[in-house]
């Protein structure tokens, strides 16, 4: 099973919190590709490596063609500290990957509304663990959540979200104008 995680190697991303919680989890039969750059890459590095997940955790750097990854992965993971509108959760959901994402700006918000994933309340390991053990293990729970993911994210398609965005200008010049 693939799991992915896409974003900068940083403070913010917290990716120090999903690899306490990949040593937690009751099943190991998974790789985490962690596409990105950052900061924090050497010293995640060294966790993975301290907490005996090696074999479990591949660090991708740089992807071009980030689509091919999602549509290689089986689930999608985000353990942000905070967030604006996640970008990377949206192109997971619209690639139809369930999420497993922590409870910060509008993770929960898209994973409400789409029905597609699993939230994580309090940004600790155990918490985010079980979580991901639930997708990990579930396999009906995924299909589900896939499906709704790929029924239920038009919304957020660049060209849905587009329009939307430019009727509401439309809407606001229309009404400053009467």
């Amino acid at each position: 099973m693939v799991v992915v995680s896409v974003g900068r190697l940083s403070e913010q991303k917290n990716l120090s919190l999903l690899i306490d919680a990949l040593a937690r989890v009751s099943v190991h039969n998974f790789t985490l590709k962690i596409a990105g750059e950052g900061p924090q890459r050497d010293a995640l590095e060294a966790q993975v490596e301290s907490l005996g997940l090696s074999s479990n955790v591949e660090f991708l750097g740089n992807v071009q063609g980030i689509n091919a990854l999602l549509n290689s992965a089986d689930i999608f993971v985000m353990s942000s500290e905070w967030e604006g509108l996640p970008i990377a959760q949206i192109e997971a959901t619209l690639s139809g990957l369930p999420v497993v994402v922590t409870n910060v700006g509008g993770c929960a918000e898209v994973v409400h509304r789409v029905a597609n994933g699993l939230v994580v309340d309090d940004l600790v390991p155990d918490e985010f663990a079980r979580q991901l053990d639930i997708l990990l293990t579930d396999h009906l729970l995924r299909q589900k959540l896939s499906k709704n993911a790929l029924l239920y994210s038009s919304d957020y398609r660049i060209d849905v979200a587009a329009n939307k965005h430019l009727d509401m200008y439309k809407e606001i010049v229309g009404n400053a104008i009467k």
